[in-house]
């Protein structure tokens, strides 16, 4: 074949071409062929490689029952978010991913801007903030946040647990604690095995001992003569 055949031969996919008068350029041609068919395999697998990848973690995205987002790093706005974020944030699929993260992430315990520079320079984020349902609902949410590459571009990856329960059995437990502490009953509180675990500041005040001398004691201690009331 002449030089304009073996140039359109290349424009549709040939490797290369010898011509009849060049046949020293043969075995150069020969490998040349069979290194680029070896790229091309590699190609091949490392594509389907990342298409199972990306298929699988789709997949445990979707599926979770942990609530989940992807965030667009530069813009800020969810890109996706699973069926368990819908029911938690209690908007549809299209409204969720005209929210931007900032209106998602109500920090009660670091400065958005800091959320977001941490996670563009360590990678990844725990933090909690608090968030108000389109139903006027109050929600407390626990975040775990990392950066992820999918194919060629970046995305913050956000688990999100609502921790909502949580925050009022705490605060139930704080406000018992406080009404215990504060109590003119001598309180005391054993393990399973009798032994005190806890004892309000009443109980000291009355029977003289401390806490930390009561603590792993049988209460039987203040019926021994060494009451020091």
């Amino acid at each position: 074949i002449g030089e304009e055949s073996a140039i359109d031969l290349l424009k549709n996919g040939a490797a290369d071409y010898v011509l009849k008068d060049r046949m020293s350029r043969l075995p150069f041609a020969i490998r040349k062929a069979l290194e680029e068919a070896n790229e091309r395999h590699e190609r091949r697998h490392m594509q389907q490689e990342l298409e199972k990848s990306e298929a699988k973690f789709r997949h445990l995205f979707e599926n979770h029952v942990a609530a989940k987002v992807l965030i667009d790093p530069e813009t800020g706005y969810v890109v996706e978010a699973n069926e368990a974020a819908v029911q938690l944030v209690g908007e549809t699929q299209e409204t969720i991913q005209l929210l931007n993260w900032r209106q998602l992430a109500h920090s009660t315990s670091v400065e958005l801007d800091e959320i977001s520079r941490i996670i563009m320079e360590e990678g990844k984020i725990h933090f909690e903030s608090r968030f108000i349902r389109s139903d006027k609902k109050i929600t407390d949410l626990e975040i775990f946040a990392s950066l992820i590459q999918i194919g060629d571009e970046q995305a913050i990856h956000a688990i999100v647990h609502d921790i909502t329960d949580k925050k009022i059995a705490e605060e139930e437990n704080r406000l018992l604690k406080k009404a215990v502490e504060s109590s003119s009953i001598s309180i005391s509180i054993t393990d399973l095995q009798g032994n005190i675990i806890y004892v309000n500041p009443f109980f000291q005040q009355i029977t003289g001992y401390s806490s930390d001398e009561v603590q792993g004691k049988n209460p039987r201690i203040l019926k021994s003569g060494l009451d020091r009331k």
